[in-house]
């Protein structure tokens, strides 16, 4: 009964003003869906990293080869969900490759990515609701993202899992409830299903996107390390052969190394904390109709830069890679 007398009163006060979050609810959302294809470039690149830096040595040194340990195990993790070391080529008497940290908190950033992504959908959802039928399909949408966030922001251990959980669905109870019992002007409805939403997603949203954030530094400075060995290497080799080979080699290093100074720039945790900061100016937005939203578009602005510039750094080497490793 409280929550439908607190979205009733919060929908009278939003009764009056237009909805203007639209934009920079549309521009959140499409910054979580390139961080959501950062990540996934990202480890992609990785990988092809690693096994572009092993090629370009056996080719180099001509080496006797050998399967990794790794290859012998039936699948890539145990029952428990523990990766196995990799199943990679060596060269014969190479130290065996260990579980990346990059590799062993792969699986938690997707599930973090999935439901922060999730959650901006039905945002999007929200502000784009054309009637009330598609409004309270959308804040539907919106309680099963809410109840995903606490859940995924709940430290490690069945017993907080559990927790989550049940505060989850408790979470997503009052939104699908409130959503459906106020029956106003749609800009109000909009705007008491995010008062009533955003506040009580804030904590879980800052604790998601802060988790990402780290993750996509711990993977731009493995991007780092694998990079700065193949450039290393290619310098090495610079001069060995024709002059024409000269100018290839030249290159495709000046190549590598532009793709080594765009991941140094980047910035993984801003990411992370440019999302959280953003909605918390989203719940200022949400509660302040006056200077609120330009405060949020504000922030959300950044937001975009520090993800496109994270986006282009995980990218570069995919562009870079193709050109530069055939002339390997």
């Amino acid at each position: 009964m409280r929550y439908f007398v607190a979205l009733v009163a919060l929908a009278a006060l939003a009764a009056c003003s237009p909805y203007r979050l639209s934009d920079s609810v549309e521009s959140f959302h499409k910054s979580i869906a390139e961080s959501q294809a950062a990540l996934d470039t990202g480890i992609a690149n990785l990988r092809a990293d690693i096994a572009s830096n092993h090629t370009a040595r056996f080719l180099a040194t001509r080496a006797k080869i050998q399967t990794s340990k790794g290859c012998g195990a039936s699948s890539t993790a145990d029952d428990k969900g523990n990766f196995y070391p990799p199943c990679v080529l060596l060269a014969r008497g190479e130290v065996e490759p260990t579980v990346s940290p990059v590799l062993r908190n792969e699986a938690s950033a997707r599930r973090k990515m999935e439901v922060l992504l999730r959650y901006a959908d039905a945002l999007k959802a929200i502000s784009n609701a054309e009637d009330s039928k598609a409004l309270t399909s959308a804040t539907d949408k919106l309680a099963g993202s809410a109840s995903g966030l606490v859940v995924a922001a709940a430290p490690a251990g069945p017993q907080a899992a559990a927790a989550a959980a049940a505060a989850g669905a408790t979470l997503a109870a009052a939104i699908e409830a409130g959503g459906t019992a106020v029956r106003i002007g749609l800009d109000a409805q909009r705007m008491a299903v995010l008062r009533r939403t955003v506040g009580d997603t804030n904590k879980p949203i800052r604790s998601v996107a802060i988790g990402i954030g780290s993750y996509f530094d711990t993977l731009r400075l493995a991007r780092i390390e694998q990079v700065l060995a193949e450039t290393n290497f290619r310098a090495a080799r610079v001069g060995i052969g024709s002059d024409k080979e000269y100018a290839s080699d030249l290159a495709a290093t000046q190549q590598e190394l532009d793709a080594l100074n765009a991941l140094r720039e980047a910035d993984g945790a801003k990411v992370g904390e440019d999302i959280a900061t953003a909605h918390e100016k989203l719940v200022k937005a949400a509660d302040d109709e006056t200077g609120g939203p330009a405060e949020f578009t504000a922030v959300v602005g950044e937001l975009a830069t520090a993800v496109q510039k994270l986006r282009a750094a995980m990218e570069a080497q995919a562009k870079v890679g193709t050109t530069a490793k055939a002339g390997t």
